[in-house]
């Protein structure tokens, strides 16, 4: 199973990707990845960052947490694990990818364990993933996940020095995103890739 996320951030001078790797929402697969799994998950998680799921090794998750994403599409907040991944020296032609916007997004691959069928607000038939074991976390072309659609690129900042666990990082991750772009209080930052409507 894969599930896929757009970054967030891209800093140059330390190879660092960040973005949400997954999301409560329902996602273009008609999925939606429950917290407690994605949680769960990414506590057993060996931190492999691969290019496009292939066997290509492109680098290691550094940190991550929960924190939540306003869509002021829908006018909802869903909670998602963010992450920030090192891009390692040694996968030049995968951070060349990442710079000109060509892979653009996060994705979750792995194997699913417990799922429901339920039928969501709309009277669609949804699968909920319950609990979900994962495998690698992956650079990609095409994101799946609709939420998190901005490129962007910074220059080299004091990020989230570490879990996203504090009222102050999830107010400003909440303002980026409600924003249309996502930026730090320090810095402005220029989309590398536009958003687009679906």
């Amino acid at each position: 199973v894969v599930y896929n996320m757009t970054f967030a951030k891209v800093d140059e001078s330390r190879r660092i990707v960040s973005g949400f790797a997954t999301l409560n929402n329902l996602d273009k697969q008609k999925d939606i990845v429950s917290t407690e799994a994605s949680i769960k998950a990414f506590k057993s998680f060996r931190g492999n960052i691969r290019e496009l799921h292939t066997k290509i090794a492109a680098g290691r998750l550094i940190d991550y947490g929960l924190t939540s994403y306003h869509d002021v599409v829908a006018n909802k907040v869903y909670d998602g694990i963010f992450v920030r991944a090192y891009i390692s020296k040694g996968a030049p032609d995968t951070w060349e990818k990442v710079l000109d916007g060509t892979l653009n997004g996060f994705s979750i691959g792995g194997e699913i364990l417990d799922a429901e069928d339920i039928i969501d607000e709309n009277g669609n038939m949804v699968r909920v993933i319950k609990e979900y074991d994962l495998a690698e976390l992956s650079l990609v072309d095409y994101p799946a996940n609709q939420l998190a659609n901005v490129t962007s690129v910074e220059k080299a900042q004091s990020y989230f020095g570490g879990i996203l666990d504090t009222i102050d990082e999830e107010k400003e991750l909440n303002d980026m995103a409600s924003s249309g772009i996502l930026k730090t209080a320090d810095e402005v930052v220029e989309p590398v890739v536009e958003a687009v409507e679906e």
